[in-house]
């Protein structure tokens, strides 16, 4: 399934409560060349519960951003 990501994908956004422990550990095994986002990066705020209205803008903020790097 690693695999799978490194192949299949440019960049991955891990959505966890908690420590960033998936995060961490993806970036350790996929961070070359693959980009991680998550808390800590910034892309999702740090110490705040993974509600809805958290995971919407953590990926409007994603979207956006990527549109305005594009253009």
């Amino acid at each position: 399934m690693i695999g799978r990501l490194y192949t299949e994908c440019r960049e991955i956004l891990v959505l966890e409560e908690g420590y960033p422990i998936v995060e961490e550990s993806l970036k350790g095994l996929l961070g070359k060349g693959l980009k991680i986002k998550g808390r800590l990066d910034g892309t999702v705020p740090g110490m705040v519960s993974a509600t809805r209205t958290i995971v919407a803008l953590s990926l409007r903020n994603e979207r956006h951003h990527r549109i305005a790097c594009s253009s």
